[in-house]
């Protein structure tokens, strides 16, 4: 019998962000049997140039990936076409030539939104948008907010499938009484991560030392840089703040074994690979009240869950680990293993073949 052939169309490594990770994950996983998967690339990779250049950059790949897609999809090349979107209404526009010749070719669409949801606005799902989007047989979502949003908008199925992540185990560097409390970030540089919530918090706590991981990305098209540098040389943080930029995997796998804490503060999220990437290498992990991080952050267990540009209680979530080494690795052991038990790679993937299977034997 002949496997299911999944279109997959995502950001992949490099850069190494979320989705990109998650991709990579799933396309190295070999534990699927009724399906087989593509993935056309529909990222523009390291963009070093002009922000001009880089514009055009973004465009020729993704006008290729889109025509490349256009091509499986007209030659009988794919059973199910799974888009992947970080939710911004762009996304649903640009996929509208894609989601045409999916519905004349008779397969059917998976929309993985990776991002918050929230962020698709009424307007964007008008007729004649509403029309076109009959092809979409499934939108996955990452978290509870984002299925509600969807469905009050009137699509649907909306399935909740949460991130998988290698059930690895890394050698744990337990925190020591006296020392400084070693705190990580891993994420985009960009304010939209608090990024610079998280260095005024550690201004005033000379027990925390912070390591730093990420590229650099434009906000509104502007970079965060020069205020991270700024701060980080400031006479209260210096020598407490490594700004590594961005690394491979592997180079984060060894930060996380070296730290105590794990610090995601953003404004924005859906379920972050690097939080359960965090959360898999034994690490509690202060949070903000979005997306899907408080579904996977149990307060006053596995972490701290707190309000987006709270610097003060972030501040105070930091320094009740540093007074309380045990507490955070306590925490931390928690944290591993709920991300063992529920974002582990075997029954999330499992789900998602289902998913595509039972979407497989319905279609004409």
């Amino acid at each position: 019998m002949r496997r299911g052939r999944v279109l997959l169309l995502t950001a992949l490594p490099p850069p190494a962000g979320g989705v990109a990770t998650w991709a990579s994950d799933l396309l190295s996983w070999g534990g699927f049997s009724g399906v087989e998967l593509r993935a056309i690339r529909r990222t523009a990779g390291k963009l070093d140039g002009s922000r001009w250049q880089n514009r055009w950059h973004r465009l020729r790949i993704a006008s290729s990936s889109t025509l490349e897609a256009l091509g499986a999809l007209q030659r009988g090349e794919a059973d199910v076409l799974h888009l992947c979107q970080t939710g911004r209404p762009q996304g649903v526009v640009r996929d509208l030539p894609l989601l045409i010749a999916a519905h004349r070719a008779g397969v059917p669409v998976v929309v993985h939104i990776h991002g918050s949801a929230t962020r698709l606005a009424p307007w964007v799902l008008r007729s004649p948008v509403r029309r076109l989007l009959r092809a979409v047989r499934a939108w996955i979502v990452l978290d509870q907010s984002s299925q509600e949003h969807l469905e009050r908008l009137g699509l649907g199925p909306v399935v909740r499938i949460p991130n998988a992540v290698p059930a690895v185990g890394l050698p744990r560097a337990l925190p020591t009484e006296g020392k400084r409390l070693r705190v990580v970030y891993v994420g985009w540089m960009k304010p939209a991560k608090g990024v610079l919530d998280l260095l005024c918090a550690c201004r005033d706590l000379p027990e925390v030392e912070l390591t730093m991981m990420g590229r650099y990305v434009s906000e509104e098209g502007v970079v965060c840089e020069p205020q991270v540098t700024a701060l980080a040389a400031s006479a209260e943080l210096r020598g407490r703040v490594h700004l590594r930029g961005e690394v491979s995997r592997e180079q984060v796998h060894q930060e996380l074994a070296r730290a105590q804490v794990f610090a995601l503060p953003s404004y924005s999220e859906g379920l972050p690979m690097a939080l359960l990437e965090a959360m898999m290498a034994g690490l509690p992990a202060i949070v903000t009240r979005v997306g899907g991080m408080p579904e996977a952050v149990i307060e006053g267990r596995t972490g701290r869950v707190i309000d987006p540009g709270d610097v003060a209680a972030l501040r105070e979530a930091l320094a009740s680990y540093a007074r309380e080494p045990d507490l955070a690795a306590a925490h931390g052991r928690a944290a591993r293993e709920l991300a063992v038990a529920r974002y582990g790679q075997q029954a999330i993937y499992a789900r998602l073949e289902a998913l595509w299977s039972e979407l497989i034997e319905a279609a004409p």
